[in-house]
């Protein structure tokens, strides 16, 4: 809680996009596992989803700082956010002027908290009890590992998400999730390696990478890597940043017994064609960081990401024009 005399830091508005680690100087807390956890919440026209996060959040007494950053929503989000914190010192409300992406925003709330471990969380996302206290004794007995990633569920809290999974690599766009040789051939030993399949999601496991709708990670760890990487607007960012963790020698581990409800889309279904077009801009970025050959090889490749983000967008357009 705030002392007398400090300022309030509940609200912050500005153009800022990085944030200093150390900028925001607040109280000392007290000795608590690994620091103490924060929650980072983004938010994006997402009023219909944040109340269920935030009291799911909130309900877990293991979480000393939840903040919530929202990109210039234009739904009623930062009104109900601001509604909400009156009085929870819990909570803590970041405006800002434009939406400046995922991982700006990310990086913002995280340069916001002195807890040790961090855990980023989509606003379509309810956190189920007893996770917070999960996470804390996860890292508290595994100091290899720099990434924790829950175990993600939908919204039906049955169907458990593929969100653990290997690196991607040239053939990924062959048998990626939305493939049509996935679709036709789900069993192809190609689809199900990259996919994590015949993983049964039951045991702690390490793995490339795991998905940034509900990722826990070291706050030393994440100060290290310098963050999310802001080129990436939206998507991909958790893929860029669990790679480079295996490169300064953190391990990335699923762990199920913290979990999630996720409503996949919920983030972004308020500007599709956008959406469609960073996803396919972020997975030209992770190549041309990570995995690019020769020169026939990476125009090839632009070549492909951008003739299928224009055949995604056609298929969108035409598929709003017919809908009832």
């Amino acid at each position: 809680m705030l002392g007398a005399g400090q300022p309030n830091r509940r609200i912050a508005l500005g153009a800022q996009t990085s944030v200093a680690w150390e900028e925001w100087e607040l109280p000392e807390r007290d000795q608590k596992r690994n620091g103490g956890l924060a929650v980072v919440v983004v938010t994006y026209n997402s009023v219909a989803d944040i109340p269920a996060c935030v009291s799911s959040v909130l309900e877990q007494v293991e979480v000393d700082e939840l903040v919530v950053v929202d990109n210039a929503s234009r739904d009623g989000t930062a009104g109900w956010l601001l509604e909400r914190s009156a009085g929870e010192d819990r909570l803590k409300v970041l405006l800002n002027d434009r939406n400046r992406g995922f991982s700006a925003a990310c990086n913002r709330g995280a340069g916001m908290v002195r807890a040790g471990v961090l855990l980023f969380l989509n606003p379509d996302s309810v956190l189920l009890p007893k996770s917070a206290n999960c996470l804390l004794d996860a890292f508290e007995n595994d100091p290899k590992t720099g990434i924790f990633g829950l175990k993600v569920f939908d919204w039906d809290g049955v169907t458990v998400q593929l969100s653990c999974r290997a690196f991607p690599s040239h053939g990924t766009v062959f048998f990626h999730r939305y493939s049509l040789l996935t679709r036709l051939f789900p069993g192809n030993p190609w689809s199900r390696r990259y996919l994590s399949t015949a993983f049964t999601h039951k045991t702690a496991e390490r793995f490339d990478w795991v998905s940034g709708c509900a990722m826990g990670v070291r706050r030393n760890v994440f100060q290290e890597l310098g963050g999310f990487d802001e080129d990436y607007f939206l998507f991909s960012e958790d893929v860029d940043l669990c790679k480079r963790a295996w490169q300064h020698g953190f391990e990335v581990r699923y762990l199920p017994s913290a979990r999630v409800r996720h409503r996949i889309g919920g983030s972004s279904l308020s500007a599709p064609a956008k959406v469609i077009i960073e996803r396919h801009r972020s997975m030209w970025l992770y190549y041309r960081k990570h995995l690019r050959g020769s020169l026939f090889l990476d125009a090839g490749t632009w070549l492909g990401i951008y003739a299928r983000c224009a055949l995604v967008l056609l298929r969108s357009l035409f598929s709003r024009r017919s809908g009832p």
